[in-house]
């Protein structure tokens, strides 16, 4: 991982458990209970993503984890739910982490540099996220699509309280006078997420139908460099 100085400790776990277990680990009762349950939610994360909710039955999900159906229902009571928990588990697994990463920029004095740590540090967990667990990356974009059907909820108590935050962060730099007083906060966040999302499949299409024709990043660092590169340049005076 890209070194990223008072953040750096953030991001030296690429080999963490599926962050679906990551929550839950050791709470949750015997280590085969746990390995059993992350079995279930493995599945369904791959089958969900691949075909969506309409699409995957709850005894396809059984025969992808090895398990018997009716531990589905003994663990996560209904599909609907086993749905909303891997998409729930990832996303406080993403507050957690987020979590660090605030954390230690309140610890610093509102700056230039700390701003573009932060920034940095966020991009940085974006592309960290979408290598680590494309699967359930899939299954939050069918969401956003659909209009968060399933997962308003999750959405409304973590991750719009993290663009909230993010707004703020921007928000900071424009008072302090280092961030350009003309870009609208909730616009430029939006924008980088999608950016950083959409970039990234394509680049992988890219790579795919081309076959070496296109010249694009090829490792997370490259990737966050280049996003720095063209964000920062518009957000900074």
């Amino acid at each position: 991982m890209p070194s990223m100085g008072p953040f750096k400790k953030l991001f030296q776990c690429e080999s963490a458990s599926h962050p679906v277990l990551a929550n839950t680990a050791g709470a949750i009762g015997s280590e085969e209970t746990e390995k059993t349950r992350r079995r279930i939610l493995e599945a369904a994360s791959k089958l969900f993503a691949e075909k969506g909710y309409e699409g995957t039955s709850v005894r396809e999900i059984s025969k992808l984890s090895g398990t018997n159906i009716s531990m589905i229902s003994y663990y996560f009571g209904s599909k609907e739910e086993l749905y909303r928990t891997v998409i729930r588990e990832f996303a406080l697994f993403v507050k957690q982490e987020f979590d660090l990463l605030i954390e230690e920029y309140k610890k610093m004095d509102v700056s230039e540099a700390s701003f573009k740590m932060m920034i940095e540090g966020f991009i940085t967990l974006m592309i960290v996220h979408r290598r680590r667990w494309p699967d359930i990356c899939q299954i939050l974009e069918r969401e956003k699509i659909s209009g968060y059907i399933q997962s308003r909820k999750v959405h409304e108590e973590v991750f719009f309280p993290i663009a909230r935050t993010m707004r703020n962060v921007i928000v900071e730099g424009q008072e302090k006078g280092f961030v350009n007083e003309k870009v609208m906060p909730d616009f430029f966040f939006g924008a980088l997420i999608e950016s950083i999302k959409g970039v990234m499949i394509q680049c992988t299409a890219a790579e795919m139908i081309a076959e070496g024709d296109f010249k694009v990043p090829q490792t997370d660092n490259e990737f966050k460099e280049q996003f720095m590169n063209l964000f920062m340049k518009g957000l900074l005076r």
